[in-house]
């Protein structure tokens, strides 16, 4: 591995670079190199996407052991005694925590790695024309195509009283 944050393989000129790291950004870079391009990636935030860090992964295994002690306490079995234990909730975020971390690394680390003609780069990053970018560490990224996969975030509409009705 090169510089911190930086998965090197190449030089900095690529046939694709792509702006994000998420699920979407993964599936473009994999699609790439499958097909011959060398490919840049650029990730200013954490990599792996809303699912892996904040979405379906961690908000699951926390409905999980939520429904996990209600079950302890709630069951309908005659003769079984209900435990009543107060749950370690700080273990049961550092578990979900640790998942989140193996998935990262996993899922979308060691993937990156086994493909030679990927390189990841773990910083901010904006355009300087609309062949090149710029990283926050001032080098410059160019490529014949640039690829913004950075995710969205919720709109609501404007509906009248859709924000009274939360």
């Amino acid at each position: 591995m090169g510089s911190p944050g930086v998965v090197s393989k190449n030089g900095d000129r690529f046939d694709l670079v792509i702006v994000g790291g998420g699920s979407a950004a993964f599936a473009a870079a994999i699609k790439g190199a499958e097909l011959g391009a060398r490919v840049g990636m650029v990730e200013g935030g954490t990599l792996g996407g809303t699912c892996v860090n904040v979405g379906c992964v961690p908000s699951k295994t926390l409905i999980r052991a939520a429904e996990a002690r209600h079950r302890r306490v709630h069951h309908r079995f005659a003769g079984i005694p209900a435990g009543d234990g107060r749950p370690d909730w700080s273990l049961v975020r550092a578990q979900k925590d640790a998942l989140v971390n193996q998935l990262r690394q996993v899922k979308y680390r060691d993937v990156l790695r086994s493909y030679d003609t990927v390189t990841l780069f773990e910083q901010q990053t904006a355009f300087a024309s609309p062949h090149e970018l710029r990283l926050a560490d001032g080098r410059t990224l160019s490529a014949g195509k640039i690829l913004v996969a950075t995710g969205a975030g919720p709109v609501a509409p404007p509906i009248p009283g859709l924000a009274e009705a939360g």
